[in-house]
């Protein structure tokens, strides 16, 4: 997006950096031994996507993507 200024700078300020939010820190887990829940109960919310494409041997190829949407179960630990 480009802005054009018609009219003669007088001033200008330079941007305060603003404070970093301190991150916290991850806990060390194993990611081969660490225990996956289980799916809930009941049904959730999905989108699935057929992506085609050509391959390098020129041919064509398709993938499947798919989304599942569990935000607002509070039922997953």
């Amino acid at each position: 997006m480009a802005v054009e200024i018609t009219s003669k700078i007088v001033g200008y300020r330079i941007k305060q950096q603003e404070q970093a939010v301190p991150v916290p820190e991850l806990q060390d887990e194993d990611p081969l031994t660490v225990r996956i829940p289980s799916r809930p109960e009941g049904t959730l919310e999905a989108v699935s996507e057929k992506i085609s494409y050509v391959g390098a041997e020129g041919r064509k190829k398709s993938l499947f993507a798919g989304v599942v949407y569990a935000s607002g179960r509070r039922d997953w630990q």
